[in-house]
């Protein structure tokens, strides 16, 4: 079910989804199930099953309307209209989407869960680490972990590398805004993020100004 639905103030359109239903459940709020009973057959795992249906039930209730989600060789999301820019999420149990008309958008959603925690020397430098460590418990790890997989999915190069190329330069909780940079691209990132009980989620838009190297050293 549709959890929420907001307006960012960078004009993006995000969408929060908690599957709770069974998959004919989800099949049941398309206007064509059988599409997507087709589309399923190749999908072989229950759970994975529901959330791409969640996704594009979604994205229905973002839009008004039944859009079709395409992948680029990279794996990155698109719709075939070209409405929007898309970009796609999920974890345990949620489903998320952001949508900008303009600006390129990453979204990522993570279950509250220590495993960023214990696996942060491998994608955080030494100074991320210091910063993801100020503070005790998992959750600040955990948000730079969502930081740098949202502009992962913003620049959509599989060459980049998180802990190298991907910096967070400052966490500000109480404000909810991580700042980052792209080695080889010269502008900051700003993205915001919440904190809920079941997860964290962050985003951003961004214009981008340059062009990524091809070469990231």
């Amino acid at each position: 079910m549709l959890i929420q639905k907001k307006s960012t103030v960078d004009g993006a359109l995000i969408g929060i989804w908690h599957i709770v239903e069974t998959e004919n459940q989800l099949l049941s709020l398309f206007q064509q199930p059988e599409r997507w009973t087709q589309q399923m057959a190749a999908i072989t795992h229950p759970g994975k099953r529901c959330e791409k249906l969640a996704v594009r039930a979604l994205l229905n209730e973002l839009t008004g309307k039944e859009k079709s989600i395409d992948y680029h060789p990279n794996g990155q999301p698109y719709l075939s209209d070209q409405s929007f820019n898309i970009s796609i999420s999920h974890t345990k149990n949620y489903a998320c989407i952001i949508l900008h008309p303009t600006q390129k958008v990453g979204i990522d959603i993570e279950a509250k869960t220590p495993r960023a925690a214990q696996i942060q020397q491998r994608f955080l430098s030494p100074d991320e680490y210091l910063l993801a460590n100020q503070t005790s418990g998992f959750v600040v790890p955990l948000l730079l972990w969502t930081a740098k997989e949202a502009l992962y999915k913003l620049i959509s190069d599989p060459a980049l590398d998180f802990a190298n190329h991907i910096q967070v330069t400052d966490i500000k909780l109480n404000e909810q805004i991580i700042t980052a940079s792209i080695k080889a691209i010269n502008q900051p990132f700003t993205l915001f993020f919440t904190i809920d009980p079941d997860f964290v989620l962050t985003y951003v838009c961004a214009t981008i100004e340059t062009t990524i190297a091809q070469n990231h050293v």
